[in-house]
């Protein structure tokens, strides 16, 4: 690969705090890494924006995940719940609520869904309106609730609900730390 021209790039300071974060972690030269974001951005991501991700289109989730059985869909999301949790932990040192809600409405948000937090006397609600079926809500809604679980956080008996075209459950939080 041929070395290329040197170009000046300002980013937001939360950006740079974060950039210098993930550079020193990789142990890998501020440059390089810029050049690899924008080697990736050029090569895969703009297309996917352009073109869309045919292969992760919603159409294609919807349909291998309405595929599974209700029950077979709870094992699964729990699992997984497991899964994503035991990888957070690894990451982050502090593991809790706010940790938890953060990732899953940044998560959302980069898949382009909105997962709504909503605090109500005592009790925090998420929710979503989406497009991509009931199996779809079924593994998220039942995914995200276990993985609040896992952390030791109390799901509002009766609250985890799951239909077509949205999902909802509702996190207990009272005491000195919570509402």
């Amino acid at each position: 690969m041929k070395r290329g021209n040197t170009i000046g790039v300002r980013l937001l300071a939360e950006d740079q705090k974060a950039f210098d974060r993930i550079v020193k972690e990789e142990g890998i030269n501020q440059s390089l890494k810029i050049a690899k974001i924008v080697h990736d951005w050029i090569h895969f991501m703009r297309s996917k924006q352009e073109r869309g991700d045919i292969t992760l289109a919603g159409q294609i989730i919807s349909n291998l995940i309405n595929a599974i059985s209700k029950d077979d869909l709870i094992k699964i999301a729990k699992k997984n719940a497991k899964y994503v949790i035991s990888e957070m932990k690894w990451q982050e040192d502090e593991l809790d609520f706010d940790e938890i809600s953060k990732r899953i409405v940044e998560w959302n948000m980069e898949n382009e869904q909105k997962l709504i937090q909503k605090s109500k006397m005592g009790l925090i609600a998420f929710k979503q309106r989406h497009d991509l079926g009931l199996g779809w809500s079924i593994h998220q809604c039942e995914m995200y609730a276990e993985m609040f679980r896992i952390i030791g956080e109390t799901i509002l008996p009766n609250s985890v609900n799951h239909s077509k075209n949205e999902f909802s459950f509702e996190v207990i939080r009272y005491g000195d730390n919570q509402i």
